[in-house]
């Protein structure tokens, strides 16, 4: 004997309630991403209230208490009801809407799951209030699936089914796949439980199969198996419920779900005992009552007690029938559990005729045919009910239909007016757009021309102002020296100073030459800089041979002062750079230096190897800067200069020259300097072996 047909609706429906718990925690934790065990939950929980700036009403820290008040459902039904007042207080106070209804969510599973139907009804409405405030559909639809289920445990499936239908329109109508899934199963649900339509049910159950198969879900993929298992066992075909029984079972058993497993082993167990293979389905109760231990679920525990009894009864152990008999009716009154109820009084009444007590069987023989007509009635009239509705329904359904179509005959009208309108209306905006493309394509056409223009003006006067400055250098700067050269050789020709005094010149002559020469160099390259048509060409080249050059170049100049100028560039310093540009830096640094030395000084030329540049210096014993001097030397297109230490002239181009040479070749340049103390000029180029890493 096991269970009535009447029982399974309550079977079948836990079945699926805990399937809607998965989708209900889904739809609540969207947003935080893929959901948490209970221990990691607890230790995020913990350090989150633990952190320096924690608040109670932090909308994350809220989400994750929610999440935790799931996660122990099934295991400790206290603090699930203790956490979801906490989530509800501090949503309210953080205004949190989301939190709030959800909180209501799971203080109805928790009054759901404890049997207090009247308190799971007040907050699963109040939670689908606050849903629909805030125009939350897929959360409205899930919750009302919850409160419908809550309907079909207390025998009231036309409720159900309005909940039901409006669950699918709205799920419809928002595009929502996933809940609109979930309430077609749930009507699958209603089907077999009160309709006793397999084959609708089957049907529902094996589109969502496929649905869970596209979409590679895996937990909702076994528990529509599990589902399926139950629709064929209560079908009587049992070969089928275990087609669909062991895989999923495998799957639960392998990630945990004990809940979804203890379900599987009922499943099994009664098919077994339906077997009439007692001995096997012992064992498997046995399995059962251990996972009982972890989940909290007095309903599937009467049934669990019902089948010890049909075993033992079978195996002719009276005592121990008898025993799970009384189990089964006590928890069942307790909880309020109509169907337990039935079920213990038939027991209590098989086994009191099985020991041959007749008296108390015929006692609950009678009660067992009171509460059955009653049961009886309730549910003709549910399936009236279920009937009534569904008509109902779709009488409404049409009435909205037929209003529509009307309007939307009327609407029509009005959109062909509103359409030829517009076409007027869209040619004139095209009219106007196509003109103001024009306007636009034109304006652009004249902006390009005039940009084009102020750049050519710019490069003119750029040009121009590099022109006059050279004019000018070489009318100030090399007029003198030149002019002195002149002056002598007709002093020569004329015959006012003779050959001796001539040669006495020489070395004077010599240096105003290499004077000349070094300012023409540098004026050159600056000309070429500023009009664009120096191009930098790099390769490799050893620093220390270009200041080797440099220092015999200079020599003369070093001589005339006494000035020591020492050469400390390691002979590996391989840069990366165009050689001539380079050689202009460090004839130019060296130079000023020579410029600035006082008689009988040191300039000291050296490099360092860094990281992925050669820095070089060139150091000097000489009169040093001031900070406002330091600031002026590398200005562009600044003149600032000054007479050396032997009233040495300049063109002021040399340092603004150094720094347009080093930029180009990727390094850059600046100055230490201090009154009386000496100047430090230092410059980074990268090294050739960067670069052929790098090129690599």
């Amino acid at each position: 004997m096991l269970l009535s047909n009447n029982d399974f609706v309550f079977d079948f429906a836990r079945a699926f309630k805990k399937w809607l718990l998965i989708l209900l925690v889904f739809f609540c934790f969207n947003s935080i991403g893929a959901q948490q065990s209970t221990q990691e939950l607890k230790e995020d929980i913990r350090t989150m209230e633990h952190h320096q700036n924690f608040s109670a009403k932090d909308t994350v820290y809220i989400k994750r208490l929610i999440e935790l008040a799931f996660n122990l459902r099934y295991r400790n039904w206290d603090s699930v009801l203790l956490l979801s007042k906490k989530t509800l207080k501090l949503s309210k106070s953080a205004g949190f809407d989301s939190g709030e209804g959800s909180s209501y969510a799971t203080l109805g599973l928790y009054y759901s799951g404890k049997g207090d139907s009247k308190n799971a009804f007040k907050n699963f409405n109040k939670a689908i209030t606050v849903f629909k405030r805030i125009k939350n559909y897929r959360m409205q639809v899930v919750v009302s699936n919850m409160l419908a289920m809550e309907h079909l445990y207390n025998h009231q499936p036309s409720k159900a089914l309005l909940l039901f239908m409006d669950s699918l329109e709205i799920s419809k109508e928002e595009k929502m796949n996933e809940v609109l899934l979930m309430t077609l199963e749930n009507l699958g649900l209603l089907y077999v439980g009160y309709l006793k339509d397999y084959d609708h049910g089957i049907y529902f159950l094996n589109e969502s199969k496929k649905a869970m198969t596209k979409m590679k879900d895996f937990l909702d993929y076994n528990m529509v198996l599990s589902n399926l298992a139950h629709c064929y066992f209560q079908k009587g075909d049992v070969d089928k419920a275990m087609l669909y029984l062991e895989p999923s079972t495998a799957y639960f058993k392998k990630e945990g779900y004990v809940d979804w497993l203890l379900l599987n082993n009922m499943i099994k167990a009664g098919i077994l005992i339906k077997k009439k293979k007692f001995e096997e389905a012992l064992i498997w109760l046995d399995e059962i009552e251990k996972l009982h231990k972890d989940v909290e679920d007095d309903k599937s525990l009467v049934e669990f007690y019902h089948y010890k009894f049909e075993v033992y009864i079978n195996l002719k152990n009276l005592t121990a029938a008898e025993r799970y008999a009384h189990k089964s009716y006590e928890l069942a009154k307790k909880m309020h559990f109509v169907s337990g109820i039935e079920v213990g009084l038939k027991d209590l009444y098989a086994i009191h005729k099985a020991k041959s007590d007749f008296d108390t069987a015929l006692e609950y023989h009678e009660q067992f045919i009171t509460l059955t007509d009653t049961l009886l009635r309730s549910i003709n009239e549910s399936n009236f009910n279920v009937l009534l509705a569904k008509v109902e329904y779709d009488e409404q359904k049409r009435k909205i239909i037929q209003e529509n179509e009307i309007a939307r005959a009327k609407q029509n009208r009005y959109i062909i007016i509103a359409v030829m309108v517009l076409c007027i209306i869209f040619c004139i905006v095209f009219l106007i757009w196509k003109n103001t493309k024009t306007q636009e394509k034109f304006n652009t056409q004249l902006r390009q021309e005039k940009e084009k223009l102020e750049k050519n003006e710019l490069f003119l006067k750029e040009a121009n102002r590099t022109k006059d400055k050279l004019f000018s250098i070489i009318g100030h700067d090399l007029r003198s020296p030149i002019g002195a050269f002149k002056g002598l050789l007709t002093l020569f020709k004329d015959k006012e100073i003779d050959e001796d005094e001539f040669i006495s010149f020489i070395p004077k002559l010599e240096a105003d030459l290499g004077g000349i020469s070094f300012m023409l160099n540098n004026l050159l390259s600056w000309g070429r800089s500023q009009m664009n048509g120096d191009t930098t060409t790099p390769e490799v080249v050893e620093a220390k041979n270009l200041v080797t050059e440099n220092i015999n170049l200079l020599s003369e100049v070093a001589r005339n002062k006494a000035i020591a100028m020492v050469n400390e560039v390691p002979s590996d310093a391989c840069i990366w750079a165009d050689g001539n540009q380079i050689d202009i830096v460090f004839r130019n640094l060296m130079s000023n230096a020579l410029k600035f030395t006082d008689d009988h000084g040191v300039i000291t030329i050296g490099g360092e190897e860094m990281e992925a540049v050669w820095r070089f210096y060139v150091r000097d014993t000489g009169i040093g800067m001031d900070t406002e001097a330091q600031e002026k030397i590398f200005i562009k297109n600044s003149t600032h200069t000054t007479y050396g230490t032997h009233n040495e002239k300049g063109t002021g181009l040399g340092l603004n020259l150094c720094k347009e040479m080093v930029q180009k070749n990727k390094g850059t340049i600046w100055v230490e300097s201090a009154l009386q103390i000496g100047s430090c000029f230092y410059f980074e180029i990268p090294k050739a072996m960067q670069v052929f890493k790098n090129v690599g």
